[in-house]
């Protein structure tokens, strides 16, 4: 099912194409895509105007737009490659005549997906009886070639009343709270986003998972996180009004600016290419009262898992060789035993210190390197799960261990020497590094 703007880009697709899918043109000012989970209502222009939860019979607050900001014209106080300083509010992007919105639906995925002149952006739906079915995908593709400072952002505006509060992880390890300012320019308010970020309420979380560093900040709050008793009404009203009374969240994209801010670099940014940013939205109903005194945030352990299977996709190689001859190393033989809360950050081989050999072979050393995750509970999910503290022999075959010591993050510094029936004891938000050596 597609909608296109431009009527001519419609027909070529409706000639070129034999009809393995129905295709029709559709004139009407919203539209929605939806899955087990969820129902998600669109505009004609697409922006997302509210999300439908089926398993609660809930509407959530959730609107998306594109944005960009402009920077100052005064000749020694403008943006550059080091410095953000707006020229004011946010700017919200139109959609053009000769733009077009695509949509595509089937039984396993859902998509929408609009091209403008200054980006390309798609929301998408999974229906394959997994996690990845409570999340909405975005990802962008945006190009700046104009020759003009751009600043180009995502908002996401939600009725999460969180007293412009956000929390953003500390280089995808820890969270903690940040707070919006008014004593503060809009430039200060901004802060690095570099894997996760989460606003919440007495009601629901919003988090946003990234597959990319990114900029975010929190400008406004909202009155309620719930519309059961909200009426929406679609109107061809600009983008603006629906962010009355929303918490209003700015991820930042991409930026292309023409001067440079006497900083070092000597020009603007003027070498942009083409720029992907992936976004996971998961929706999260709450069970407690929000701590509003807390510094630290904790995602659930649903989140913590979608985005470990973001950050770490699966790579599969393919081998020419007719026959593959595999290491006689056998490494986690019992894997279900390994507790959720654990998360293996590497596991190799470590350099021959012997350089003297013409041949270059890994050494019989291992290091093991194990993350811990502080959570949030969620009955509902961690109840899937196991969490006892494994010991090595659920991992590594005892006869070829020839011992394990636990040393520091960079394996300079032995703390403690282990046996194979030692637990693999790593506290909550937490790094622990084993070296383990092989049995020659």
């Amino acid at each position: 099912m597609i909608i296109e703007k431009s009527h001519s880009l419609f027909v070529c697709l409706f000639t070129f194409l034999d009809r393995p899918f129905k295709i029709e043109l559709i004139d009407s000012k919203t539209f929605e895509i939806d899955n087990r989970v969820f129902s998600v209502l669109f505009s004609k222009n697409g922006a997302i105007l509210n999300v439908q939860h089926k398993k609660f019979d809930e509407k959530l607050h959730f609107h998306t737009d594109l944005i960009s900001y402009g920077t100052l014209s005064q000749s020694d106080h403008h943006s550059g490659a080091y410095i953000f300083i707006p020229d004011g509010e946010a700017r919200f992007i139109p959609i053009g005549d000769y733009d077009f919105i695509r949509i595509q639906q089937g039984p396993l995925v859902s998509r929408v997906l609009i091209n403008h002149k200054l980006y390309g952006l798609q929301y998408k739906l999974t229906n394959t009886s997994g996690s990845n079915d409570d999340l909405i995908h975005v990802s962008t593709i945006t190009h700046l070639d104009t020759n003009k400072d751009t600043e180009l952002a995502l908002r996401l505006s939600t009725g999460i009343k969180n007293e412009r509060e956000i929390f953003t992880d500390l280089n995808g390890f820890q969270m903690i709270r940040r707070k919006t300012y008014d004593k503060l320019p809009l430039q200060g308010n901004v802060y690095p986003m570099p894997t996760m970020a989460y606003i919440e309420d007495d009601y629901v979380r919003l988090n946003i998972m990234a597959g990319q560093p990114s900029g975010v900040a929190c400008l406004k709050t909202g009155k309620s996180s719930m519309c059961c008793i909200f009426a929406f009404e679609v109107i061809d009203a600009p983008e603006q009004n629906h962010e009355l009374n929303k918490c209003v969240v700015d991820v930042f994209l991409d930026r292309r600016l023409t001067r440079d801010d006497g900083r070092g670099l000597g020009q603007g940014i003027l070498d942009n290419r083409e720029v992907i940013s992936t976004f996971k939205i998961l929706f999260e109903s709450r069970h407690k009262i929000a701590d509003r005194s807390a510094q630290t945030g904790y995602p659930t352990l649903l989140a913590h898992h979608l985005s470990i299977e973001f950050l770490y996709p699966l790579h599969i190689f393919n081998s020419l060789a007719s026959k593959i001859f595999f290491n006689e190393l056998k490494l986690f033989p019992k894997p279900s035993l390994f507790p959720s809360d654990y998360h293996l950050v590497n596991l190799r081989t470590l350099s021959n210190n012997n350089y003297n050999t013409v041949q270059h072979r890994p050494s019989k050393s291992i290091a093991l390197i194990l993350r811990r995750f502080a959570y949030d509970c969620d009955e509902n999910y961690d109840k899937l799960f196991h969490f006892e503290q494994p010991i090595f022999e659920y991992f590594f075959e005892v006869n070829q261990i020839e011992s394990i010591e636990q040393t520091s993050l960079s394996l300079r510094y032995r703390k403690q020497k282990l046996n194979s029936t030692a637990k693999l004891d790593v506290p909550f938000a937490e790094i622990v590094t084993y070296k383990l050596r092989l049995i020659e």
